[in-house]
């Protein structure tokens, strides 16, 4: 059973990494969708793997937890700048 679920979230990463670099600087939506489909990744490979029978390698356990928290701490930031835009309005 091969799949391409994680070669795909990792692509994904990779397009929302070089369009923030180069396009989207301080674009908080692409930063949110970048660690997204890194931990989106992460979760594929897990599931990949304990599904083929083979143990969950940790790197793929801390890549979710770490860009799972990051994708966490950029929706509250969205969030606060949102409601500071509409508190001054």
């Amino acid at each position: 059973m091969v799949t391409r679920l994680p070669l795909v979230f990792s692509g994904l990463a990779v397009l929302f990494g070089a369009l923030m670099l180069f396009k989207f600087k301080e674009n908080r939506i692409f930063s949110l969708l970048f660690y997204l489909s890194l931990c989106a990744s992460g979760v594929s490979r897990m599931l990949v793997h304990r599904a083929q029978g083979l143990p969950v390698r940790f790197v793929d356990v801390g890549v979710t937890i770490v860009f799972g928290v990051a994708s966490i701490g950029e929706v509250l930031l969205l969030r606060r700048e949102r409601e500071e835009r509409a508190g001054q309005s």
